[in-house]
């Protein structure tokens, strides 16, 4: 009898059978909260913005393989204070082309939507910053990090939110900093 009711249970929960569609496409935008994060500076968040297109490799009903390319605004504030009367701001603004690659776990709450769990990795390249000499100082083009988050579909359209965090140093000199990222998505799947 526990046997059975605990058959149950995990079926509500996963569906191993044929998706209908391998291969799903979606577009999706949206916003960030982005910072660098060290040891030695007190880093603060600053907006920023993202869109890009995503594909879902749908294994099972319940399990999919997610990627896609993003155009993401990535970046920092921070406040110098130089003595007691002169205080120095900064604000930059990289922005990278994405590619992120995460297994995504779907538990059906509906026939028209679905609750997702991502974890997973992201390789960025940076293309253009605010300020012209930023990838040519002390900051690397490439970000290598990892991602988790969570996402609701209705119908077609999408709802998510997802944390990254680089998971090597994006300072070219001794010092470790690290991106740490907010993201705040809508869209929709074809």
């Amino acid at each position: 009898m526990m046997l059975a009711v605990a058959s149950a249970s995990a079926q509500r929960y996963w569906d191993g059978s044929r998706p209908d569609h391998r291969l799903t496409f979606g577009v999706r935008a949206g916003f960030n909260l982005s910072k660098f994060i060290d040891d030695d500076l007190e880093w603060r968040y600053r907006f920023g913005y993202q869109a890009g297109v995503e594909a879902d490799i749908n294994l099972v009903r319940s399990l999919s393989i997610n990627t896609g390319l993003y155009y993401i605004q990535k970046g920092f504030k921070m406040e110098l204070e130089y003595g007691s009367s002169y205080t120095q701001k900064y604000e930059y603004k990289p922005v990278y082309l994405e590619v992120p690659l995460a297994l995504s776990y779907r538990i059906k709450l509906s026939d028209s939507s679905q609750f997702q769990l991502n974890a997973g990795g992201y390789f960025a390249y940076g293309l253009k910053n605010s300020d012209e000499n930023f990838f040519k100082g002390n900051y690397k083009k490439e970000d290598i990090g990892m991602t988790l988050g969570a996402a609701v579909t209705y119908s077609h359209y999408y709802f998510g939110a997802n944390y990254q965090h680089s998971l090597v140093s994006v300072c070219s000199s001794d010092i470790k900093s690290y991106h740490s990222n907010i993201v705040v998505s809508l869209g929709y799947n074809f």
